[in-house]
């Protein structure tokens, strides 16, 4: 339903400045042009930040509005990745398909890529044709679906016949970027963005067939055009160009932590994409659940315990108090992305190998905890107590238990270590396993025994980035928090990196570094502490991002005669004279404002408050923001009045001397939260009315240059 009329909602895009070069998407009416998104917005009363130009566009159609486009790529092919595994297509088949022309996909490929191949790929689409991360051909599709009976295929797989528009000689290994439609990524069939065009021309076209877009196309696009394709909303951002390290910084209410949630899924995620803000969260709820987007506060007793690691203390069966290494969110995270940044590059015999002892090592933990006794018995002196994140904790009647690595039994599982001396000359593990080499063994025997025969599904790891999301990173005392790790996030000290740092952590002794797949996202607020007065050591290592005000997200927003955009403007000119631009008001004090009680509402429990802690209190200056010093006194949310001699000596009695020094003594009172004054529009409008405009301070200088002469 919308929220305007087609006449106001005509009227509020009018008002607002913009060009049409802006735009691609319009929408026909009423003899008028309009851009999609903003006469979206304006029927609706969506905020212009959270439309989606498609999902508008739909919605438009659907109420019978015609839309016309300008984008260049409106007449593009669609363009896809089409891959034979080595792994489910030999060389003879892969032989039998290129000496057919034919395209193959299974139709119960995952992910829905069978259902893509089936459905969604066309005649006339260009399909970029490779072999497990080798480039083969570019080819066009010059059929509908077929199934062939005489085929060298298994049942279930589908095929269509192509055109070559040119194909390599020889395989050629691709290794650069790794998105959907790129040869190195593990996937069968993925449709490249048309906001990634140019980037598919750069990457495989030319420097693999010396073959433009438009030579392949037969549509010349200017170099602006192009442009255009790699600036499409809602394509996430090209990670290669994305630092490891960054900090969005502003004043309160600027979005900082409604960018970090976009910010860390097209991290994440370079490939998704999405087209409302409930899919945009959705995702990044997923990603949260799946750690590989974590979340954390800092503040002034935050340290390097709960960062990093530390010591807990923990009561075992027998009540002896035994201290046990707690890791801490970075440690864990960063982890986590350094495993995976392993797994990527091992051969698919080792990663079964290791989905074995993770399959055995959980099914021997759950022996443990159901077994009746006091702890799981390894000999009849020493038994396993306790189970910690990274290991076994096992003892007998002995003053003190140790800890037993699942680092150290992985290594031995896959070196396939049977006996009790094998541990004791194995390099790779550490002291506390050949100290304990009889109790080691015992338990490697158990997970041993526990191998499964066959796993589940085996699948080739992809890298994927993580993010560690770190919200007021100001507020925290980095040199405490960090500790001696703030230079292992320096890119260049990255585990990967030719300079490469590592370091022994002080209680676990385990050696530690930071991934370069582990992305950094911090926000500051400014009002809190200036960016110049941050640890250099951080600011050294971190990219930042300025997020200011924006009051144009405002535009059109008008609630009771009252113009949001407006206001936000006069508030802040005036902050920023009195105080500076590092406590302006953000706009997202306004955004969710969308009747008068919301204003109203904001303006009490918001704005006063936080004028009140950045002015210290001196009603004075914040009767200048209001503008009360400008307005009638029954408009004036904060009143102003001096004291009388009277007055004063009812106050404090005679003598009190206040008056004595020449200065008037002046009260000032902030109006009641029932006070008439918050119900008045004029109070609102008198912020930003008393502000002349460029146009009438030009005549008046005019006319005063008229009256001199």
């Amino acid at each position: 339903m919308t929220k305007n009329s087609i006449e106001k909602a005509i009227e509020i895009v009018k008002s607002q400045a913009y060009e049409d070069s802006q735009f691609y998407q319009f929408v026909e009416i009423e003899g008028e042009r309009l851009p999609v998104k903003r006469f979206y917005s304006a029927l609706f009363g969506v905020p212009y930040q959270d439309i989606n130009t498609h999902t508008a566009e739909r919605a438009l159609k659907k109420e019978g509005y015609t839309i016309t486009s300008t984008r260049p790529d409106i007449n593009l092919p669609n363009i896809w990745k089409v891959s034979h595994g080595k792994k489910d297509i030999s060389w003879d088949q892969s032989k039998w398909l290129d000496d057919n022309c034919l395209l193959c996909v299974h139709q119960n490929t995952k992910k829905s890529q069978g259902k893509k191949f089936i459905s969604e790929i066309a005649v006339g689409d260009i399909v970029s044709l490779s072999r497990s991360g080798d480039v083969q051909a570019i080819v066009r599709v010059t059929s509908r679906l077929e199934t062939m009976e005489a085929a060298p295929f298994d049942e279930g797989w589908v095929f269509r016949r192509y055109e070559t528009i040119k194909k390599l000689a020889s395989l050629k290994h691709y290794e650069s970027l790794q998105l959907g439609w790129t040869p190195n990524y593990n996937g069968t069939v993925y449709q490249v963005p048309t906001a990634q065009y140019a980037d598919f021309e750069r990457e495989i076209l030319m420097p693999f067939f010396d073959m433009t877009l438009a030579q392949i196309t037969g549509i010349q696009l200017e170099e602006n055009d192009m442009d255009s394709l790699e600036s499409n909303e809602n394509i996430a951002m090209k990670v290669v160009n994305t630092p490891l390290n960054q900090i969005l910084y502003g004043p309160p209410g600027t979005g900082k932590t409604y960018h970090t949630i976009q910010a860390s899924v097209e991290v994440a995620e370079p490939n998704f994409v999405w087209e409302t803000r409930a899919e945009l969260k959705a995702k990044y709820v997923e990603l949260v659940e799946s750690k590989r987007i974590q979340f954390v506060t800092f503040h002034q007793s935050y340290g390097y315990e709960e960062f990093v690691e530390g010591l807990s203390a923990k009561v075992t069966a027998n009540e002896q108090i035994n201290y046990v290494v707690k890791d801490g969110i970075f440690k864990s995270i960063s982890r986590s992305a350094k495993e995976n940044l392993e797994d990527s590059q091992k051969d698919q015999h080792k990663l079964d190998q290791e989905q074995k002892f993770e399959l055995a090592l959980d099914e021997f933990k759950q022996a443990i905890m159901e077994t009746e006794t006091e702890g799981f018995p390894l000999t009849d002196a020493c038994s396993i107590t306790y189970i910690e994140d990274n290991g076994f904790r096992y003892g007998g009647n002995w003053s003190s238990s140790s800890i037993m690595k699942f680092d150290d039994l992985k290594t031995l599982y896959l070196d396939g270590v049977t006996t009790r001396q094998e541990i004791k000359k194995n390099p790779s593990v550490s002291g506390l396993a050949k100290q304990g080499a009889s109790y080691f063994i015992r338990a490697l025997k158990q997970i041993q025994k526990r191998t499964p025969t066959a796993l589940p599904e085996s699948t080739q790891r992809q890298k994927q980035n993580y993010v560690l999301v770190i919200d007021e990173i100001n507020r925290g005392n980095i040199s405490k928090i960090f500790g001696e790790l703030i230079t292992l996030i320096e890119p260049s000290k990255r585990w990967g990196a030719e300079e490469a740092l590592e370091v022994v952590l002080p209680h676990s002794g385990a050696k530690f570094a930071v991934p370069n797949n582990l992305h950094i996202i911090g926000t500051m607020n400014t009002a809190d502490r200036s960016l110049a007065m941050m640890d250099t050591a951080l600011r050294r290592r971190f990219d930042f991002k300025e997020m200011m005000p924006n009051s144009s997200l405002l535009a059109g927003k008008v609630v009771d005669d009252i113009d949001l955009q407006k206001l936000l403007e006069a508030l802040n000119q005036r902050i920023e004279i009195l105080y500076d631009r590092e406590h302006t008001l953000g706009h997202a004090f306004f955004m969710g404002v969308q009747n008068f009680d919301d204003l109203v509402y904001v303006f009490q429990n918001k704005i006063i408050p936080l004028l009140a802690e950045y002015f210290f209190e001196d009603w004075e200056k914040i009767r200048l923001v209001l503008a009360d010093n400008q307005k009638e006194k029954n408009l004036q949310f904060v009143t102003r009045e001096e004291q009388t001699s009277d007055e004063l000596t009812t106050l404090f009695g005679r003598n009190h001397q206040l008056d004595g020094y020449g200065e008037a003594i002046i009260k000032h009172t902030l109006a009641g939260k029932i006070a008439p004054v918050w119900s008045e529009p004029n109070a609102y409008e008198g912020i930003y009315h008393s502000i002349s405009s460029k146009a009438d301070i030009d005549e008046q200088t005019s006319a005063n240059a008229e009256d001199d002469s």
